[in-house]
């Protein structure tokens, strides 16, 4: 149970220590174009948790559901490998492109 539980709060551990450190890196003195690419960042990985939010309340949804209706257990079903698809997303794609969004080739005009 210990470990389910972490599962599902390991998102919001892995963002909320993500938006710290890119609001760390708004204090540094950057160009414009490299902090609305912060902003857009932190909004990213917030809209990233608010999906979460979402799908760890379905879930919460469908198991009062499941004491009516045994087929409701089919939305979890359903709901375990999006979120598993979240996390892998999230570890493998946004976390490893991050720091080269950020820096952005120079000789890229910023608007």
């Amino acid at each position: 149970m210990r470990k389910f539980i972490h599962w599902l709060i390991e998102p919001y551990q892995t963002g909320r220590v993500e938006i710290t450190y890119l609001k760390g890196m708004l204090n540094e003195q950057l160009n414009k174009g490299m902090k609305n690419r912060l902003y857009q960042l932190i909004s990213f990985n917030a809209m990233i948790l608010i999906i979460h939010t979402f799908l760890l309340a379905m879930i919460v949804t469908y198991v009062v559901l499941t004491f009516v209706n045994i087929f409701s257990f089919l939305g979890i079903a359903f709901i375990i490998p999006i979120i598993l698809l979240l996390k892998t997303f999230y570890k493998k794609n946004h976390m490893r492109f991050r720091d080269i969004y950020i820096d952005k080739d120079s000789g890229v005009r910023d608007q």
